[in-house]
């Protein structure tokens, strides 16, 4: 498989970014869309069909982005691809058989929470995190802080935490698939709350978007978590900041030894 597009033409610094910082923040909502219209829109058919097009239509605007502005460093992004294919077949299947319309969609839920989980940690696990390609694309850290020990220690804290909330949507969206195997079949009514994963996106992931943003709020305003973190990592720190000398991050711990000294 081709490796991810992680350099482009453009100039990171140049005067472009600033069109980068202004669609970062929508793109990244937007990013999360297609896993919300799966849950909101009643048809499951015209939900996934949907879904499927606001995926192609982000993989098209941050590529059209990654060759103008140089960012998000890294394209096509884990999280867009992994909606991409999984909306893709989910497609194909929903208007390819139309007569078994109720057994497919009580197992929807499951397919989408667990096809989620199951892409973000293969590719977690092969270095492809999608917490990896949010950093990247983050203008406020150079190349050479993405390899910082601190920022790859919240990347693993992130990705932890973002698989247990896609693990625990798949385990919860499974009763109603499980449930639909058995006979008498279950009310419609236990069936959309289970199979559809409408509540579960709107609970689970603002549940993980508030202890993400936590997290963040720690890192940026708690000097104290940042140094119990970092007091793990003394030899990979100082082996960072010898192999990159001139980023701000070293010469802030050069600086930060020199008054230790003294």
């Amino acid at each position: 498989m081709e490796e991810p597009t992680t350099t482009s033409p453009a100039d990171p610094g140049g005067p472009r970014i600033g069109v980068w910082k202004v669609a970062r923040v929508p793109l990244g909502i937007l990013g999360w869309v297609p896993l919300i219209l799966a849950g909101a829109v009643p048809d499951y058919r015209v939900a996934v069909t949907s879904a499927l097009g606001v995926a192609l239509f982000n993989q098209l605007c941050i590529y059209a982005l990654h060759r103008l502005t140089g960012f998000p460093r890294i394209w096509p992004r884990t999280l867009d691809s992994i909606f991409t294919v999984l909306f893709l077949a989910l497609t194909i299947a929903a208007w390819a058989d139309q007569s078994r319309d109720e057994e497919i969609e009580a197992w929807t839920g499951f397919v989408i929470n667990g096809g989620l989980f199951l892409g973000a940690t293969i590719a977690g696990l092969s270095g492809h995190s999608f917490i990896k390609d949010e950093m990247a694309s983050n203008e406020r850290f150079t190349q050479a802080q993405l390899s910082h020990p601190v920022l790859l220690h919240t990347t693993r804290v992130m990705l932890w935490l973002w698989l247990g909330v896609f693990g625990l949507m798949a385990l919860v969206s499974l009763v109603g698939g499980v449930r639909d195997l058995f006979e008498p079949k279950p009310s419609s009514q236990f069936v959309y709350a289970f199979s559809n994963p409408a509540y579960l996106t709107f609970v689970v992931l603002i549940a993980g978007g508030a202890a993400t943003g936590l997290y963040t709020w720690r890192m940026r305003a708690d000097r104290k978590f940042i140094t119990a973190i970092a007091s793990r990592y003394q030899r990979e720190l100082e082996a960072w900041a010898e192999a990159n000398p001139e980023d701000p991050w070293a010469k802030l711990k050069h600086e930060e030894d020199a008054n230790t000294l003294t």
